[in-house]
């Protein structure tokens, strides 16, 4: 009866596997056959986004989504930032290579941030990214 049921549960596995695996090769046909039976048997891998900040000049600096993949909903932690900070946060979609100004304007005794700490959707907290 075990063998039974686990000869079927490999059969819906594999006709899952095979449905999602078509479902794909429609979408993209630059996906190979490995990476669609680990899909359907892991799921889809999560988006890959990484971040970099650039110094423009002065105080202007650019924060780069450096990743493969969209980021969305992509927010500052302000409260970690002692010194006058300007950008237009939250974002709600920077694609690869995408970026958004932000100003770091350290003043009396708030000098400016080592790091800032980042998160967006899809990441399950904040990022801390160093700041030049």
């Amino acid at each position: 009866m075990r063998q039974a049921a686990a000869a079927e549960r490999q059969v819906e596995l594999a006709e899952a596997a095979l449905k999602l695996a078509e479902e794909s090769a429609a979408r993209s046909s630059s996906t190979t056959k490995t990476e669609l039976v680990t899909e359907s048997l892991t799921g889809p891998k999560p988006p890959y986004v990484a971040w970099w900040v650039e110094h423009q000049q002065n105080q202007g600096y650019r924060l780069r989504n450096i990743g493969t993949d969209t980021a969305r909903n992509v927010e500052v932690d302000r409260s970690r930032i002692k010194c006058v900070f300007r950008g237009d946060f939250p974002v709600a979609e920077l694609p690869p290579n995408a970026s958004v100004k932000i100003l770091l304007s350290p003043m009396l005794n708030a000098t400016k941030p080592g790091e800032l700490w980042v998160r967006w959707e899809g990441h399950p907290g904040w990022m801390a990214v160093p700041v030049p």
